[in-house]
């Protein structure tokens, strides 16, 4: 009798970039955010929003690391059905997946 298989799959593959336990690409709007009202505006008061977003954006990242890749695809889906096609059509396609290229 053969047994199955088993490969290891290291939790930094499955894993998304975190940066201080938040998502990278938002904590670098963040940073960014924090840089430009420093520099540029003077206000210092912002320093503590920022730990407040900081935070929020850690506790987004705590219940679902993929939280932004998943707001993304649902963001780029279509608000409602269109069933002609236009040449210049970007938003409004179906994700791959969820019936693009089918008869309906």
């Amino acid at each position: 009798m053969e047994h199955a298989r088993v490969s290891k799959v290291f939790s930094v593959i499955e894993k998304p970039l975190l940066l201080g336990g938040a998502d990278f690409h938002l904590e670098l709007i963040n940073i960014a955010v924090l840089v430009f009202m420093l520099m540029v505006l003077r206000l210092w008061q912002w320093i503590p929003m920022t730990y407040l977003i900081h935070l929020m954006l850690k506790q987004v990242a705590r219940r679902d690391h993929h939280s932004r890749k998943i707001y993304i695809r649902y963001s780029l889906q279509a608000d409602r059905y269109e069933p002609w096609a236009s040449p210049r059509q970007k938003r409004g396609m179906r994700p791959s997946g969820f019936g693009r290229g089918e008869l309906c």
